[in-house]
Parts: structure tokens; sequence; C-alpha cells
């Protein structure tokens, strides 16, 4: 190959259950199963060479009197087990937005009469879209004014502060949300948890539904679903070791909090920042040029600071990430795009221009397959990438083509009737291919 490129081709099954018998002919729609190159019947796992196939959803063979053959399966090319280099199996992931705290934790309080600084950016391709430029702002939060009875200030006001600047300000509310937890209860795991909601601690002395909770192994954002004395339900599975520390946050806000005046170093409370994952988008993309989707996710890059900008100065805060951003991966909107892609390698047009004509067009030459990708799911993909030998190059050199098969099925679909069946064909022809998972 001259170029680092591989000739894809997607296929879509409606189960991985694989033809045991018959030809591609009798393949039913969705049906896939490996056929020998020459034959064209189903086979078992071979050494020698065969083809992935695929049973057309099509229910008419012809669209008017010309234009036909919808009906005919979806073949790949021939494969060679010798010829495997890679056999890979691709996880669906869902979206993660990214969580950042500011924190103040065993503080002795701030500097009364002063000013703290919050600097928070957020920066992606939503933001950039909405404002033309990254959102930025700094919010200011005084600590009060100084009397004769205090010095120190409870940290939380300032935190209260800021959140509240920030579910306020009308560009920023629209991309991140505030809230500010203050602990509530300290106590351990009486029995290790493992990938379970249930949860028994040690004491369940001011434990409360709502209330977030943190420790080792447990995710963020995770919440009291509900809770019994010392029996408590956690929003999300969580591992949590025999005797680990849990603690329990209770949301604050600044109507309400009465803010402590003695032992500050005990008051440990946190301002969660939480950015959306992306920015408002219609249910269905048209495919028309003003409209898109987009899974690019939201970073959020936050600093305190001092009067006078100075990071180094301001002892009782810090930032910290919860959650790092993860974009979402095998999507059925990257799907269904991956078999627009492969229909118009086959010459199957699909207008995406605004016209009403187009749109119609769409109507009359409808894959059925594109109707069968569900947009807001999740799938996973087996890849298999082949090689396609040239033997009568016509340069003389001996040249190769790549082909990378796709079999995207939805997320946790079992895949191993398709993976054993490559992995033990190419072990019969000799090639040490293994499946990677990624």
């Amino acid at each position: 190959m001259y170029f680092p490129h591989a000739f894809r081709k997607s296929f879509l099954p409606a189960s991985t259950t694989l033809a045991s018998s018959g030809g591609t002919d009798a393949l039913t729609a969705g049906q896939i199963g490996f056929f020998d190159a020459k034959t064209y019947q189903a086979v078992a796992a071979q050494a020698t060479p065969f083809i992935l196939a695929e049973g057309s959803r099509f229910t008419s063979d012809k669209i008017g009197p010309v234009h036909g053959g919808y009906k005919e399966s979806k073949k790949s090319k021939t494969i060679n087990p010798k010829y495997v280099s890679r056999l890979i199996k691709v996880s669906g992931k869902a979206a993660k937005n990214q969580i950042v705290k500011v924190e103040a934790s065993a503080c002795a309080g701030l500097a009364c009469d002063s000013t703290v600084r919050l600097r928070l950016d957020v920066k992606g391709s939503p933001a950039l879209r909405f404002l033309n430029h990254n959102l930025y702002q700094t919010l200011d939060a005084h600590t009060g004014c100084c009397d004769s009875s205090n010095s120190a200030i409870d940290h939380t006001v300032v935190l209260l502060k800021w959140a509240d600047q920030i579910n306020e300000a009308p560009l920023l509310k629209d991309f991140v949300q505030a809230k500010v937890w203050k602990e509530a209860a300290s106590t351990t795991a009486a029995a290790a948890v493992s990938s379970s909601t249930a949860l028994t601690v040690a004491s369940g002395t001011g434990i409360a539904v709502g209330q977030k909770v943190t420790g080792t192994g447990i995710p963020a954002a995770t919440t009291v679903a509900a809770v019994s004395g010392t029996s408590v339900t956690l929003s999300q599975a969580a591992t949590i070791a025999n005797g680990a520390a849990v603690v329990f946050h209770s949301q604050v806000s600044s109507g309400s909090y009465t803010a402590a005046t003695s032992s500050l170093a005990s008051v440990n409370s946190q301002l969660e920042i939480t950015a959306a994952y992306v920015d408002t988008t219609f249910g269905s993309c048209t495919f028309t040029p003003t409209d898109k989707y987009d899974l690019e996710p939201l970073f959020i890059y936050a600093s305190v600071v001092d009067e006078s900008g100075d990071p180094c100065k301001v002892e009782c805060l810090s930032v910290s990430e919860v959650q790092a951003p993860q974009q979402a991966s095998g999507v059925g909107e990257s799907v269904l795009r991956d078999l627009i892609l492969d229909g118009r390698y086959l010459q199957n047009a699909y207008p995406d221009n605004s016209c009403v004509d187009s749109l119609r067009m769409r109507e009359i030459e409808a894959d059925p397959a594109l109707a069968a990708v569900t947009r807001s799911g999740l799938y996973d993909q087996v890849l298999i990438l082949h090689s396609v030998p040239r033997f009568n190059n016509p340069s003389g050199t001996f040249d190769n083509d790549q082909y990378l098969l796709v079999i995207h099925v939805p997320s946790g679909t079992s895949t191993t009737s398709i993976t054993n069946f490559i992995a033990t064909s190419c072990a019969a022809a000799g090639n040490a291919v293994s499946l990677e998972s990624l």
C-alpha cells in the first residue's frame, strides 16, 4: 500500500448468530454468516478463504424499471485467514461530563475583609460554536468585614458566593452547574462491597437521602438513594473495601446556610462544578448543511487567586478534578454515518442538501438498515483487518490492499461467535492472530 489506509465496509447484523447452512441467497434480513469464497455456502471455521455476508433488509429488489439489485446480500472481499492482521473488539463508551471541585478541608478560615477570586474557563467545541471564543469568567467573593469578635471567615461562605454567581451568570449557567456540599457524616464500610449499590456502614447517624457519597471505589456524582439505619443504597454501583472511609455530604445554599464562627478547621466543604456534556442539539440530525451533532465534551479549567491575582497566596482552597471528561464512542449517530458512507461507496446516494427534492429522494431510496439504527444507543464493534494481495500488479511490484470490516452490534451483545470463527480460522491457517479488546 502506498498509504496506511484500509478500505472499510460496515455490517449491522440483526443477530450475532451465524448462518450454519445454505448459501448467501438464503440469508434473511440482517442475518450474517461466513461462506466459502468459491461455493458461497455456509462454512465452519476453516483455513481456506471465505467471505462475510449479511442478508439485505430491502423488501423490493427494484426502484423503478431499471434501478435494481437491492435484495442482493452485502458481501465482503475474500478473506484469506493467512492475511488477517488484526482482530479487535471495541466496546461502546457512554459520555462523561467533567466534574471539578474547589475544596477547603481542615481550614482554619479565610482572612476577613479580603476578596478571593475564582478564575473559570470553559473550553471545547460547544462553547466555541456558541460564542466564537472560549467561555471564561472571574468570580469575586468578599469574605466580609472584620470585627472585634472574628478575624477568620467560614470558607463555605465564599464557596456559596461563587456557586450563586455561576448559576446566575447569563452565559455560564448554560454550560456549567455549581453546587456546594458540606460534610454531614463520616463513617466506614462495615462490609466489603463489590460492584453493588448496597452498602452497610458502621454508623448511620447523619445520613440522609440525596446526600453525596465519596470515598475510594465510589464513582463521582454518587448519591444516597435510600437509607435504613446502617443500610445505605447508592445511586451507582461501587466497589468498597471493608473498613474503608465513607463520607456523606449535604448540599447547602446561601439562603439557608449559617456560617460557623468557631472550630472552622472542622468545617469540610467543597464547591462542585459540573460541565454540561454538549450544548443543545436537535433530536435527530437532518443531514443538511446547517445541522450537525457534536460529541466533544466541555473542559473546565479553574484556579483560585487572591486580590492581586496570585494563586500562591490562597492557602485554604485547592482545585482538583473529580471526574475526567470522556467522549462517547460507538454512538448510534456514528454508526448511521458509517452506513451512509458505505452506501455512497456503492453509489447509493444519500442527498444531504436542504431542498425538498433531496428529502423526497431519501424517502424513495430509503435503506431499511438506516432505520434499524438506534441513534441514541451505544454499539460495540468487531473489527477485522485483512489484506488482499495483488499478485498481478501492472507496476511489477508485489502489493496488497487492506480492508477493514466493521461489525456493529448493540453494546453488551455477545460477539464470540464472530471472533471465535476468525481466531480459529487464523489458527488453522498458521496465523497467530488473537482478539484485542479496546
